[in-house]
């Protein structure tokens, strides 16, 4: 009996379309996941003579990738794909559009975290720097204060900042608030605007959030104290595998990514905070063919992360700005 094959990537937008278009029709598919079997994408490459996904093959014949397909399948229904594919004996007939039968390759495991990752808070309770900086942001004030001609952009003063940490963590006087707002600041989630004074209870001096402290730089949500993984790649392919969970998501089935809606996507947060790891790769120590390897995937990495986090640029000028600001990492 004849079959659909498709060569896709779990997270893949672009595959899901396809998908979405053949389950609408009714029409079955077989899938082979390159994430899960990577080593049959030397067969999709020899058969296809393409390397993107999703590669879509009508029993032996090869149809192309997402646009070839869609535009293939505006003239089939299940009756023809039942007339025309599954009725066809012994098909696929080439050995290499065989779904694997051995167990999936299991991705390497992120190492653990170090006790450095925790914070303790008033109440007792240890969180992860990832959850304190969203309580930060979504309980400290924020806003654009003048200071001898100059505008700090997301910034709040000691007293509010004290105000703000009272009502949060339910603090029993200013003294306490100081003293955790102190913690934060030594834990490298605040800070003075200036980098000049320790936090204090006082409308004088202003203070900001890690997380909004470099606007112009990607990977800046957080200051990296913990470990860092020695396997750079590894390091990578957790980041773009989270970063393909937002945007399948997010994508819908004419394959239009919302990228407002991906970064508020919950698992946006964690990847902000997981990028900011790459503050601590050493490029220096990666082999030529590495570096060339490592670069290439984290430029399209970094291009979806900034079309999140900034928007997408239009005009040439725009495009200019993007690409020399907007896509910077520490």
């Amino acid at each position: 009996m004849g079959r659909v094959t498709i060569f896709a990537l779990n997270e893949c937008p672009h595959c899901k379309r396809t998908k979405a278009a053949l389950t609408a029709r009714g029409i079955p598919y077989t899938e082979i996941s390159l994430s899960d079997y990577p080593q049959k994408r030397s067969d999709m490459l020899a058969l296809a003579d393409r390397l993107t996904v999703p590669q879509v093959f009508f029993n032996d014949e090869h149809i192309g990738g997402a646009d070839d397909t869609l535009a293939v399948l505006e003239q089939w229904d299940k009756e023809r794909y039942e007339k025309e594919i599954a009725s066809v004996e012994n098909a696929p007939s080439d050995v290499r559009l065989e779904v694997p039968t051995t167990p999936p390759v299991q991705a390497k495991p992120e190492p653990p975290r170090s006790e450095d990752d925790l914070i303790l808070l008033p109440n007792g309770e240890e969180k992860s720097v990832l959850g304190v900086t969203q309580l930060l942001v979504k309980g400290m004030p924020r806003s654009n204060l003048s200071y001898r001609l100059k505008v700090y952009m997301n910034v709040f003063t000691g007293e509010e900042g004290v105000d703000a940490l009272i009502k949060m963590f339910q603090l029993q006087s200013r003294e306490e608030a100081i003293i955790f707002g102190q913690l934060f600041q030594e834990r490298k989630l605040l800070n003075h605007v200036a980098d000049d004074h320790k936090f204090q209870d006082t409308s004088k001096f202003y203070y900001r959030l890690q997380a909004f402290q470099e606007p112009k730089v990607l990977n800046t949500y957080r200051i990296w104290t913990d470990r860092v993984d020695p396997d750079s790649m590894a390091l990578l392919a957790r980041l773009k595998k989270l970063m393909g969970k937002i945007e399948s998501d997010c994508t819908n089935d004419e394959g239009y990514l919302d990228y407002v809606a991906a970064k508020e996507h919950p698992k946006y947060d964690i990847f902000e905070e997981a990028v900011c790891e790459l503050q601590g790769v050493n490029f220096k120590d990666m082999a030529e063919d590495e570096k060339l390897a490592f670069g290439i995937n984290l430029y399209n990495l970094v291009i979806k992360h900034a079309f999140m986090k900034v928007g997408i640029p239009s005009g040439a000028f725009g495009r200019a700005s993007f690409f020399t600001s907007a896509m910077s990492l520490k």
